[in-house]
């Protein structure tokens, strides 16, 4: 099997267990520990969440903007991502259930070519469309794509005098494999480690 350096990738069968911890109906999965974000994709929409330490739950946009955000189930689920500092449970649906796995950071190879990298996206939001309500704020574009994000956002977030800024930010690590016969390196894996508003904390 061709090693992925960087971090160690494990199956995940719980999906079923992580919806219902994360709806507040079920017990903490602890292949989720210290994940502190949450990106659902569902047949009806996006569902954003964040953890609540204070609480010891998990905060959902489906409860802030519930005619934007779908309640997460194993039904309508698309895709689910619980993902912090250190690692990302990833479920999906496949056609008989939910399959997962659980990656989690290890030492960064001293090869530079083989270390991991990590890029910042621009997420969706050039305007405040509502909010922010239980630390959700609806934000969307010209277009008309809106999404709750899990951040509380302001007016002039999105304004630099005349100009409309685009502040929300997503980093995505990315993890490489190297191939034994030609050398290529290529990226192996990649997972989601944070979402912040860049007028309000340093990119």
């Amino acid at each position: 099997m061709t090693q992925v350096h960087g971090c160690s990738i494990n199956p995940f069968s719980d999906g079923t267990a992580l919806i219902a911890w994360v709806n507040g109906n079920g017990n903490e999965v602890a292949a989720a520990a210290d994940t502190s974000w949450l990106l659902a994709y569902c047949d009806d929409g996006v569902v954003w969440g964040k953890w609540d330490s204070a609480q010891k739950q998990w905060l959902l946009s489906n409860v802030s903007f519930p005619k934007v955000s779908p309640l997460l189930t194993k039904v309508n689920l698309q895709q689910l991502r619980v993902f912090g500092p250190n690692r990302e449970v990833l479920v999906w649906r496949v056609e008989d259930g939910l399959n997962g796995r659980v990656l989690v950071d290890s030492a960064d190879p001293t090869d530079n070519s083989l270390r991991t990298k990590t890029e910042k996206h621009i997420l969706v939001g050039d305007r405040l469309l509502d909010g922010p309500v239980g630390e959700f704020s609806l934000v969307g574009d010209a277009s008309g794509s809106r999404h709750a994000i899990p951040l509380a956002c302001e007016e002039k977030d999105f304004k630099d005098g005349n100009r409309t800024r685009w502040p929300l930010r997503l980093q995505v690590k990315h993890y490489f494999t190297q191939d034994d016969t030609t050398g290529v390196v290529r990226i192996a894996v990649s997972r989601l480690v944070k979402v912040w508003n860049a007028m309000k904390e340093k990119d």
